[in-house]
């Protein structure tokens, strides 16, 4: 289901106002509102190129113009006629075209079922439409037309569109900013309520950049991927003891009173390293100390994960294990042994104590720290290969596992993974754009096949360094067609890039502008035969980027200073004195458009009466230049 065209009635800025998506058909409106008719016009374009953007995707539309004029507003519109078409309280109409069956679609709500309009669509190209007419009353379920949508907006405008622009059964995944930071947050690792919000959401987002770093052709899309993977382990709010038994409360102290003086040991290695100068003793027992603090948290995330679905105070449960079980046991094999005794976990193939040897296994040969010899450690923190790092990730997907077969609390992660190197702005909304969209994908996948996917992007290039502006269509196509395999892919996007427009058809471009009133309408492209593959300059240049040229206005401001001055009566310009004149000259000499500079310095000396060199006098000048230099260098050779 390809949308080609929708037409508004009033919703926010936009007002009787139609719209054109397609690559191949173009749809004009004629609405009367008197007598409740819509007359559509569909025609195929002239210059339209099979498969232009490759096959599986149906279209890319850019939709540009300045702030304010509804960019953002006609992708929230799209959004809900796909999927929540019952709750836009205004008339519409949407045309779509049907790829499976090879015809035209259309929906709406054209207000209430007494208020009868009719749509007419005169298709000159598609014979069995011709004159065809076609009544609509209320609205018709996204459900029928099995369309999927994934929304990115990479900004954060603190905006509530509510559960309607966020509804997985109707096909409509929200991967923008704004939803991730709530989603992040209701999903988060811990209950400690210390956890900064937008801490968790990095995390998080980490993880989401982690999984699309795993595709193989990720380096496609010129994604530059970290070498390493930093792990560290949440700290966990400290249990109440409230919240145990009375046994288990023995067992949970004398455990972890245990680590604290194995961490001290642990101290004592790494101080008998540094005396006696030995590197290698010094890593090893750091690594160690890692792995002890590992396993101290990891007991309190356990006992942790017990209160919220254990009532500790109704069942004397002593987690099957007493603290002379443990006499003469290290703090590490009393761990072990600990875990061993959970049997409430026990019928899951998979243990802690696996989880344990998993971790382990990975820190003894893998994992480096991110010091010098004789720095101090951050005891929660080591350092993988990228490689490596998928088996830390599945080790952690098992161990939340085994809560879940036990409770209904999904705010179980004991491990984050972040890159090991702090990732540039540029790199960081790059990794956002594809990661959310691969995100969403995995949300979607068990539902696509072979179905229509929306990718609607708000400004998805914002943070881009230029370079990344004129690669933003090319790797988003790429990424498309690799990632969403099967599917057939109509991008909708906003942009104030002038790349973007040189990426694209004239006819994928919607200008949007406002009339003096207010109104926003859809413009004409200014003095452009085509946009795709145009000039960048012209384009930037163009009145829908800019207006007034395209100098900024400060520099702009400084011009007509100077040329106010050089305006002013004879009287006034002799009374400015040598220093201001030395002003003036320098600042023009700073103007790097050589006609505007050339120009102003024309006006500066016939204004300062400061006379020009002739061509006669420059060529004897610089023949006494070339005459003293060549005398210079006879200088050496006479004293030999």
């Amino acid at each position: 289901m390809e949308l080609l065209y929708v037409w508004i009635e009033d919703y926010y800025v936009l007002k009787d106002i139609g719209f054109n998506f397609s690559s191949k058909y173009e749809i004009k409106e004629e609405v009367d509102v008197d007598n409740r008719v819509i007359k559509l016009e569909l025609h195929q374009r002239s210059d339209y190129v099979i498969d232009f953007f490759t096959r599986g995707i149906l279209s890319v539309t850019a939709i540009v113009g300045e702030n304010g004029v509804g960019k953002s507003t006609l992708l929230d519109f799209i959004r809900l006629i796909n999927h929540h078409p019952d709750l836009i309280y205004t008339s519409w109409v949407a045309v779509y075209f049907n790829h499976k069956k090879q015809d035209i679609e259309i929906r709406g709500n054209l207000g209430p079922t007494l208020r009868k309009w009719t749509i007419k669509l005169d298709n000159n190209l598609i014979g069995k439409y011709t004159n065809l007419e076609s009544s609509i009353y209320g609205s018709v379920e996204a459900g029928e037309y099995s369309i999927f949508t994934i929304f990115y907006n990479p900004s954060l405008d603190l905006k509530n569109y509510g559960k309607s622009f966020h509804d997985l059964r109707a096909g409509l995944v929200d991967v923008s900013t704004n939803f991730m930071i709530e989603k992040d947050w209701e999903s988060k690792n811990t209950d400690d309520t210390s956890v900064d919000q937008i801490l968790n959401h990095r995390y998080k987002n980490t993880y989401r950049q982690f999984a699309l770093s795993q595709l193989k052709a990720s380096t496609r899309y010129k994604l530059t991927i970290p070498s390493s993977i930093e792990v560290r382990f949440n700290r966990n709010r400290t249990v109440e003891k409230s919240d145990l038994s009375f046994s288990a409360k023995i067992v949970f102290e004398h455990l972890s009173e245990l680590g604290r003086n194995n961490a001290q040991i642990i101290n004592g290695e790494i101080e008998n390293s540094l005396k006696g100068k030995d590197e290698e003793s010094f890593i090893k027992a750091s690594l160690m100390k890692v792995k002890n603090w590992f396993l101290v948290n990891l007991l309190e995330n356990y006992n942790q994960q017990l209160t919220k679905w254990y009532d500790f105070q109704k069942n004397q449960f002593n987690q099957f294990i007493n603290v002379s079980d443990f006499q003469n046991l290290s703090f590490f094999e009393s761990l072990r042994l600990f875990f061993d005794k959970q049997d409430f976990i026990k019928s899951s193939k998979y243990s802690i104590n696996q989880f344990v040897n998993d971790i382990f296994q990975i820190i003894d040969s893998k994992a480096t720290l991110d010091i010098s010899f004789g720095e101090l450690i951050n005891d929660s923190i080591f350092t993988i290969p990228i490689e490596d790092a998928i088996e830390v990730h599945k080790a952690h997907f098992k161990y939340l596992a085994l809560f879940r077969s036990n409770s209904d609390d999904k705010n179980l992660g004991f491990l984050d993974l972040n890159w090991s190197r702090d990732v540039s702005n540029g790199e960081k909304a790059k990794f956002d754009l594809y990661s959310r969209l691969y995100d969403g994908y995995r949300d979607l996948q068990y539902k696509l096949l072979s179905k229509t996917l929306y990718l609607i992007i708000d400004e998805g290039e914002l943070g881009f360094h230029p370079q990344w502006q004129k690669e933003y269509i090319s790797s988003l196509i790429n990424f498309s067609v690799e990632v969403f395999e099967g599917n057939q892919i109509q991008i909708i996007l906003t942009s104030h890039s002038p790349f973007v427009l040189s990426d694209l058809p004239k006819s994928n471009v919607v200008l949007l502008n406002k009339k003096e009133s207010g109104e926003t309408f859809v413009d004409k492209l200014p003095s452009k035969e085509q946009t795709f593959a145009a000039n960048i300059h012209e384009l930037f240049a163009d009145s829908f980027f800019m207006r007034n040229g395209t100098i900024g206005d400060f520099a702009k401001n400084k011009i007509e200073e100077l040329i106010r001055i050089f305006e002013l009566p004879k009287k006034d310009i002799d009374k400015i004195n040598e220093a201001d004149k030395s002003r003036i000259k320098k600042l023009i000499l700073l103007i790097g458009e050589p006609i505007i500079r050339d120009r102003l310095m024309d006006m500066y000396k016939d204004k300062f009466r400061e006379r020009q060199e002739t061509l006669e006098e420059r060529v004897n000048r610089l023949r006494k230049e070339l005459k003293n230099a060549e005398n210079q260098l006879k200088k050496p050779n006479d004293k030999n």
